[in-house]
């Protein structure tokens, strides 16, 4: 009887591994296709800390500056083209004439092509040359820093000494200090007080 039952268990055993041996060595065209997702390439390429750059004009005069306490270079190896540079704490100035434009934001990304894609507490200060600031205030911000235009289609608001405006998308020229807000334009008006 002894004989039986380890008969029985070396072939049962026997039966396993051959299952087990069958499912896990088996062509995809037997058992089908298995759904796994492809593993994402979580860590960057390159990194900088502290990063700080300067772009100049033709001429030599200072363009723009860029500032980020963090750049995490990323490049997806089945498409390079897609590549992109996430950055953190963001800080830009963008320079003309001698009113430059401070742009701040908590996160951001610059794709392949330099434009710049801002989010979290985006924040536009200008002081003109009568020494007038303006502020605008938005949850995402794109910029491209060789045309020097800004736009978003998020909600933004614009402060300045004469009041307080708010929409729902903007672009903004920053060189020729021209503004077109999109969507739901409204506004405070703070009429200066005239001294006697």
């Amino acid at each position: 009887m002894s004989v039986i039952r380890l008969s029985f268990s070396a072939g049962l055993a026997l039966i396993v591994i051959g299952v087990m041996l069958y499912f896990f060595d088996s062509p995809r065209d037997i058992l089908g296709e298995f759904d796994v997702e492809p593993e994402q390439n979580i860590f960057p390429y390159a990194f900088a800390n502290n990063a700080s750059t300067r772009y100049y004009n033709e001429d030599g005069s200072l363009n723009y500056t860029f500032e980020s306490t963090k750049l995490s270079h990323f490049r997806p190896e089945e498409n390079p083209a897609d590549a992109y540079t996430s950055v953190e704490n963001p800080s830009i100035v963008i320079f003309h004439d001698d009113t430059p434009w401070y742009i701040h934001a908590e996160n951001g990304r610059v794709d392949p092509s330099n434009i710049i894609t801002l989010e979290q507490q985006v924040h536009i200060i200008n002081k003109d040359l009568d020494g007038k600031t303006t502020t605008m205030n938005s949850e995402s911000l794109t910029l491209d820093p060789s045309s020097k235009v800004a736009s978003t289609e998020e909600p933004v608001t614009i402060n300045s000494t004469i009041g307080v405006i708010t929409a729902v998308g903007m672009v903004a020229n920053l060189t020729e200090r021209k503004i077109q807000l999109l969507n739901n334009v409204k506004g405070q008006h703070e009429p200066e007080i005239l001294s006697r």
